[in-house]
Protein backbone atom coordinates (compact mmCIF):
# COMPACT_ATOMS: atom_id res chain seq x y z
CA UNK A 1 0.00 0.00 0.00
CA UNK A 2 2.22 3.00 -1.37
CA UNK A 3 0.92 6.13 0.45
CA UNK A 4 3.25 8.19 -0.69
CA UNK A 5 2.36 11.79 -1.52
CA UNK A 6 -1.39 10.96 -0.89
CA UNK A 7 -3.07 12.92 1.37
CA UNK A 8 -2.57 13.16 4.75
CA UNK A 9 0.97 10.97 4.29
CA UNK A 10 2.61 14.00 2.41
CA UNK A 11 3.83 15.73 5.64
CA UNK A 12 4.38 12.77 7.59
CA UNK A 13 7.01 11.81 5.02
CA UNK A 14 8.57 15.35 4.60
CA UNK A 15 8.64 14.78 8.27
CA UNK A 16 10.58 11.78 8.06
CA UNK A 17 12.87 13.09 5.18
CA UNK A 18 14.00 15.51 7.62
CA UNK A 19 14.74 13.87 10.34
CA UNK A 20 16.89 11.74 8.33
CA UNK A 21 14.11 8.24 8.05
CA UNK A 22 14.62 6.03 5.51
CA UNK A 23 10.88 6.09 3.75
CA UNK A 24 10.99 2.35 2.36
CA UNK A 25 11.44 1.03 5.59
CA UNK A 26 8.77 3.19 7.30
CA UNK A 27 6.09 2.61 5.08
CA UNK A 28 6.84 -1.62 5.40
CA UNK A 29 4.09 -0.92 7.79
CA UNK A 30 1.72 0.09 4.82
CA UNK A 31 2.89 -2.85 2.61
CA UNK A 32 2.01 -5.13 5.34
CA UNK A 33 -1.65 -4.25 5.19
CA UNK A 34 -2.31 -7.43 3.56
CA UNK A 35 -5.84 -8.32 2.15
CA UNK A 36 -7.34 -7.86 -1.73
CA UNK A 37 -9.88 -5.78 -0.75
CA UNK A 38 -9.58 -1.57 -1.03
CA UNK A 39 -8.56 -0.31 2.18
CA UNK A 40 -10.91 1.94 3.57
CA UNK A 41 -10.06 5.06 4.71
CA UNK A 42 -10.47 4.54 8.03
CA UNK A 43 -7.90 1.64 7.79
CA UNK A 44 -5.21 3.73 5.85
CA UNK A 45 -5.55 5.89 9.09
CA UNK A 46 -5.36 3.69 11.30
CA UNK A 47 -1.97 2.52 9.15
CA UNK A 48 -1.22 6.53 9.58
CA UNK A 49 -0.87 6.29 13.32
CA UNK A 50 1.55 3.06 13.08
CA UNK A 51 3.74 5.14 10.60
CA UNK A 52 4.21 7.76 12.61
CA UNK A 53 4.71 5.96 15.43
CA UNK A 54 7.46 4.26 13.52
CA UNK A 55 8.70 7.48 12.64
CA UNK A 56 9.06 8.56 16.59
CA UNK A 57 10.97 5.20 16.51
CA UNK A 58 13.19 5.35 13.43
CA UNK A 59 14.08 9.11 14.25
CA UNK A 60 14.39 8.32 18.22
CA UNK A 61 12.12 11.54 18.60
CA UNK A 62 9.57 11.21 21.10
CA UNK A 63 8.31 14.90 20.14
CA UNK A 64 7.34 13.76 16.18
CA UNK A 65 3.34 14.33 16.96
CA UNK A 66 4.72 17.59 18.03
CA UNK A 67 6.50 18.44 14.96
CA UNK A 68 3.85 16.36 12.35
CA UNK A 69 1.61 19.49 12.85
CA UNK A 70 4.48 22.04 11.38
CA UNK A 71 4.30 20.18 8.26
CA UNK A 72 0.54 20.22 7.73
CA UNK A 73 -0.55 22.99 5.26
CA UNK A 74 -3.98 24.09 4.50
CA UNK A 75 -4.09 23.22 1.14
CA UNK A 76 -3.56 19.55 2.17
CA UNK A 77 -6.76 19.81 3.16
CA UNK A 78 -8.19 19.80 -0.13
CA UNK A 79 -11.57 21.45 -0.27
CA UNK A 80 -11.70 21.84 3.45
CA UNK A 81 -8.72 24.01 3.45
CA UNK A 82 -10.46 26.38 1.03
CA UNK A 83 -13.40 26.40 2.83
CA UNK A 84 -11.42 27.23 5.85
CA UNK A 85 -9.92 30.16 4.44
CA UNK A 86 -13.16 31.07 2.80
CA UNK A 87 -14.78 31.41 6.63
CA UNK A 88 -15.18 35.42 8.06
CA UNK A 89 -13.28 34.59 11.57
CA UNK A 90 -11.87 32.26 13.73
CA UNK A 91 -15.18 31.34 15.52
CA UNK A 92 -16.58 30.31 12.23
CA UNK A 93 -13.12 28.46 11.29
CA UNK A 94 -13.60 26.57 14.35
CA UNK A 95 -17.32 25.86 14.08
CA UNK A 96 -16.47 24.13 10.45
CA UNK A 97 -13.71 22.08 11.94
CA UNK A 98 -15.98 20.21 14.31
CA UNK A 99 -18.62 19.79 11.63
CA UNK A 100 -16.17 18.92 9.00
CA UNK A 101 -13.34 17.30 10.79
CA UNK A 102 -14.71 13.24 10.41
CA UNK A 103 -13.26 13.73 6.33
CA UNK A 104 -9.93 14.09 7.65
CA UNK A 105 -9.83 12.02 10.72
CA UNK A 106 -13.02 10.28 11.69
CA UNK A 107 -10.51 8.24 14.35
CA UNK A 108 -10.38 11.18 16.40
CA UNK A 109 -13.58 13.33 17.71
CA UNK A 110 -13.80 17.00 17.99
CA UNK A 111 -16.23 18.76 20.26
CA UNK A 112 -17.33 22.16 21.24
CA UNK A 113 -18.32 23.81 24.10
CA UNK A 114 -19.33 27.51 25.27
CA UNK A 115 -18.95 28.38 28.95
CA UNK A 116 -19.66 32.31 30.32
CA UNK A 117 -16.13 33.15 30.09
CA UNK A 118 -14.45 30.85 27.32
CA UNK A 119 -15.30 28.68 24.30
CA UNK A 120 -13.48 25.09 24.42
CA UNK A 121 -12.04 22.77 21.42
CA UNK A 122 -11.98 19.17 22.85
CA UNK A 123 -10.52 16.39 21.54
CA UNK A 124 -10.88 12.64 22.07
CA UNK A 125 -9.32 9.32 20.45
CA UNK A 126 -9.94 5.98 20.78
CA UNK A 127 -6.33 4.95 20.76
CA UNK A 128 -5.28 1.78 22.19
CA UNK A 129 -2.09 2.68 24.01
CA UNK A 130 -0.73 5.91 26.49
CA UNK A 131 1.96 6.23 24.21
CA UNK A 132 -0.42 6.34 20.60
CA UNK A 133 -2.86 8.82 22.51
CA UNK A 134 -0.38 11.31 23.65
CA UNK A 135 0.94 11.47 19.91
CA UNK A 136 -1.83 11.29 18.26
CA UNK A 137 -3.21 14.47 20.52
CA UNK A 138 0.32 16.27 19.86
CA UNK A 139 -0.06 15.68 15.83
CA UNK A 140 -4.23 16.93 16.16
CA UNK A 141 -3.44 19.83 18.68
CA UNK A 142 0.02 21.24 16.41
CA UNK A 143 -2.05 20.60 13.23
CA UNK A 144 -5.05 22.70 14.90
CA UNK A 145 -2.51 25.31 16.19
CA UNK A 146 -0.38 25.77 12.57
CA UNK A 147 -3.80 26.18 10.42
CA UNK A 148 -4.99 28.50 12.88
CA UNK A 149 -1.83 30.98 12.75
CA UNK A 150 -1.78 30.37 9.17
CA UNK A 151 -5.04 31.72 9.08
CA UNK A 152 -4.72 34.44 11.43
CA UNK A 153 -1.37 35.66 9.49
CA UNK A 154 -0.43 35.74 13.24
CA UNK A 155 0.28 34.06 16.71
CA UNK A 156 -2.57 32.94 18.55
CA UNK A 157 -3.67 34.84 21.54
CA UNK A 158 -6.16 34.49 25.22
CA UNK A 159 -5.95 30.49 24.54
CA UNK A 160 -4.71 27.90 26.63
CA UNK A 161 -3.66 24.34 26.24
CA UNK A 162 -5.14 21.64 28.13
CA UNK A 163 -4.06 17.99 28.39
CA UNK A 164 -4.80 14.85 30.34
CA UNK A 165 -1.60 13.23 30.53
CA UNK A 166 1.56 13.97 32.41
CA UNK A 167 4.34 16.37 31.05
CA UNK A 168 6.30 14.12 28.92
CA UNK A 169 10.12 14.03 29.33
CA UNK A 170 10.71 16.59 26.31
CA UNK A 171 7.85 18.79 27.77
CA UNK A 172 10.19 21.67 26.40
CA UNK A 173 9.23 21.25 22.87
CA UNK A 174 5.67 21.74 23.87
CA UNK A 175 6.42 25.43 24.52
CA UNK A 176 8.34 25.83 21.48
CA UNK A 177 5.65 24.63 19.19
CA UNK A 178 2.51 25.85 21.31
CA UNK A 179 3.17 29.66 22.06
CA UNK A 180 0.53 29.64 24.83
CA UNK A 181 0.11 28.55 28.52
CA UNK A 182 -0.09 24.71 28.64
CA UNK A 183 -1.48 22.17 31.82
CA UNK A 184 -1.02 18.71 32.03
CA UNK A 185 -2.63 16.20 33.91
CA UNK A 186 -5.96 18.13 33.53
CA UNK A 187 -9.07 16.04 32.87
CA UNK A 188 -9.50 16.66 29.11
CA UNK A 189 -7.41 17.36 25.80
CA UNK A 190 -8.67 20.69 24.76
CA UNK A 191 -8.10 24.11 23.53
CA UNK A 192 -9.54 27.37 25.71
CA UNK A 193 -10.35 30.39 23.96
CA UNK A 194 -10.51 32.86 27.38
CA UNK A 195 -11.99 35.43 25.31
CA UNK A 196 -13.85 36.16 22.46
CA UNK A 197 -11.54 38.70 20.53
CA UNK A 198 -9.36 35.53 19.35
CA UNK A 199 -12.52 34.40 17.90
CA UNK A 200 -13.92 37.22 16.09
CA UNK A 201 -10.50 38.35 14.88
CA UNK A 202 -11.23 38.66 10.75
CA UNK A 203 -9.60 36.74 7.99
CA UNK A 204 -8.36 38.13 5.09
CA UNK A 205 -8.87 35.42 2.96
CA UNK A 206 -12.20 35.63 3.76
CA UNK A 207 -14.70 34.95 0.48
CA UNK A 208 -18.31 34.37 1.12
CA UNK A 209 -19.53 33.36 -1.75
CA UNK A 210 -16.47 30.80 -2.79
CA UNK A 211 -17.74 29.20 1.41
CA UNK A 212 -21.10 28.28 -0.06
CA UNK A 213 -19.45 26.34 -2.43
CA UNK A 214 -16.86 24.42 -0.10
CA UNK A 215 -19.33 23.82 1.92
CA UNK A 216 -21.67 22.34 -0.24
CA UNK A 217 -18.99 19.88 -1.16
CA UNK A 218 -18.02 19.25 2.30
CA UNK A 219 -21.51 18.42 2.88
CA UNK A 220 -21.35 15.71 -0.14
CA UNK A 221 -17.83 14.26 0.84
CA UNK A 222 -19.39 14.12 4.75
CA UNK A 223 -22.60 12.20 3.67
CA UNK A 224 -20.18 9.91 1.38
CA UNK A 225 -18.25 8.83 4.62
CA UNK A 226 -20.39 5.93 5.70
CA UNK A 227 -21.56 4.73 2.71
CA UNK A 228 -19.93 2.79 0.39
CA UNK A 229 -17.73 4.16 -2.37
CA UNK A 230 -16.73 3.16 -5.65
CA UNK A 231 -13.00 3.01 -7.13
CA UNK A 232 -13.74 5.86 -8.91
CA UNK A 233 -14.65 7.49 -6.03
CA UNK A 234 -11.71 6.66 -4.69
CA UNK A 235 -9.57 7.28 -6.72
CA UNK A 236 -11.14 11.34 -6.99
CA UNK A 237 -10.47 11.28 -3.32
CA UNK A 238 -6.73 10.37 -3.47
CA UNK A 239 -6.44 12.57 -6.22
CA UNK A 240 -8.23 15.52 -4.88
CA UNK A 241 -5.63 15.07 -1.54
CA UNK A 242 -2.85 15.38 -3.03
CA UNK A 243 -2.17 18.91 -2.69
CA UNK A 244 -1.54 19.13 -6.45
CA UNK A 245 1.99 16.78 -6.21
CA UNK A 246 -0.43 14.10 -8.12
CA UNK A 247 0.19 10.35 -7.79
CA UNK A 248 0.30 8.74 -11.28
CA UNK A 249 -1.83 5.57 -11.86
CA UNK A 250 0.31 3.05 -10.26
CA UNK A 251 0.61 4.97 -7.05
CA UNK A 252 -2.82 5.18 -7.38
CA UNK A 253 -3.33 1.34 -7.84
CA UNK A 254 -0.79 0.80 -5.64
CA UNK A 255 -2.78 3.14 -2.36
CA UNK A 256 -5.51 1.04 -3.16
CA UNK A 257 -4.45 -2.45 -2.95
CA UNK A 258 -4.51 -3.52 -6.46
CA UNK A 259 -2.75 -3.63 -9.43
CA UNK A 260 -2.56 -0.89 -12.14
CA UNK A 261 -4.30 -3.69 -14.57
CA UNK A 262 -7.41 -4.64 -12.24
CA UNK A 263 -7.69 -0.85 -11.40
CA UNK A 264 -8.12 0.05 -14.82
CA UNK A 265 -10.49 -2.76 -15.29
CA UNK A 266 -12.56 -1.46 -12.17
CA UNK A 267 -12.87 1.94 -14.26
CA UNK A 268 -14.11 0.48 -17.22
CA UNK A 269 -16.36 -1.20 -15.81
CA UNK A 270 -17.60 1.73 -13.93
CA UNK A 271 -17.93 3.63 -17.47
CA UNK A 272 -15.20 5.88 -17.17
CA UNK A 273 -10.65 6.13 -16.49
CA UNK A 274 -7.93 7.29 -14.81
CA UNK A 275 -7.48 9.66 -17.77
CA UNK A 276 -11.40 11.33 -17.07
CA UNK A 277 -10.96 11.26 -13.11
CA UNK A 278 -7.71 12.58 -13.31
CA UNK A 279 -9.28 15.58 -15.19
CA UNK A 280 -12.56 15.80 -13.70
CA UNK A 281 -10.10 16.78 -10.25
CA UNK A 282 -7.88 18.87 -12.33
CA UNK A 283 -11.14 20.99 -13.47
CA UNK A 284 -12.60 20.94 -9.97
CA UNK A 285 -9.41 22.41 -8.76
CA UNK A 286 -9.28 24.69 -11.98
CA UNK A 287 -12.56 26.21 -11.54
CA UNK A 288 -11.93 26.78 -7.40
CA UNK A 289 -8.77 28.57 -8.18
CA UNK A 290 -10.08 30.69 -11.16
CA UNK A 291 -12.94 31.22 -8.64
CA UNK A 292 -11.93 32.03 -5.06
CA UNK A 293 -7.65 33.09 -5.64
CA UNK A 294 -6.02 35.72 -7.59
CA UNK A 295 -3.66 32.93 -8.68
CA UNK A 296 -2.35 34.15 -12.00
CA UNK A 297 -3.32 31.36 -15.38
CA UNK A 298 -0.01 29.92 -15.64
CA UNK A 299 0.69 29.15 -12.12
CA UNK A 300 -2.55 27.55 -11.48
CA UNK A 301 -1.42 25.28 -14.83
CA UNK A 302 1.82 24.72 -12.72
CA UNK A 303 -0.23 23.84 -9.89
CA UNK A 304 -2.34 21.24 -11.91
CA UNK A 305 0.55 19.28 -13.89
CA UNK A 306 0.68 21.17 -16.92
CA UNK A 307 4.31 22.37 -17.52
CA UNK A 308 3.44 24.55 -20.23
CA UNK A 309 0.56 27.07 -19.80
CA UNK A 310 -0.68 26.94 -23.35
CA UNK A 311 -1.49 23.16 -22.80
CA UNK A 312 -3.82 23.80 -18.82
CA UNK A 313 -5.44 26.39 -21.44
CA UNK A 314 -6.60 23.95 -24.07
CA UNK A 315 -8.01 21.09 -21.52
CA UNK A 316 -9.73 23.76 -19.62
CA UNK A 317 -11.28 25.42 -23.11
CA UNK A 318 -12.53 21.81 -24.22
CA UNK A 319 -13.84 21.18 -20.19
CA UNK A 320 -15.81 24.11 -20.15
CA UNK A 321 -15.86 25.47 -23.57
CA UNK A 322 -14.81 28.88 -22.36
CA UNK A 323 -10.83 30.22 -21.67
CA UNK A 324 -9.85 30.67 -17.96
CA UNK A 325 -9.82 34.05 -17.92
CA UNK A 326 -12.99 34.44 -19.52
CA UNK A 327 -14.19 31.83 -16.61
CA UNK A 328 -12.58 34.15 -14.13
CA UNK A 329 -14.49 37.40 -15.25
CA UNK A 330 -18.04 35.80 -15.77
CA UNK A 331 -17.39 34.62 -11.92
CA UNK A 332 -15.86 37.92 -10.84
CA UNK A 333 -19.26 39.65 -12.32
CA UNK A 334 -21.97 36.93 -10.92
CA UNK A 335 -20.24 38.02 -7.62
CA UNK A 336 -20.63 41.58 -8.40
CA UNK A 337 -23.73 41.18 -9.20
CA UNK A 338 -24.76 38.83 -6.49
CA UNK A 339 -23.43 41.57 -3.96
Amino acid sequence: MNFNNVGFYKPLIALANERGVNTDDLFNLADNHGGQSVPTFEERLQVWEQVLQRTSELSNDPAIGLRFGQHVSITSLGTLGFALMSCTDLEEVLRLVIRYHPILNPLVRCEIFDTPHSTILRVVTDARTSQQRRTIMEATFSTIVALGEFLLNGPLFDIQLQLNYPAPEYHDSYQQVFAMPIAFEQEHCQLEVVKNSLLNAKLKTANPSGRVIFKQQCELMLRKLNTREDVASKVRSLLMHASGNFPDINQVASALAMSERTLRRRLKEENTSFRRVFDEVRNVLACEYLSSTQIIVAEIGNLLGYSECVNFRRAFVRWNQVTPNQYRIEKHNNKTVVS
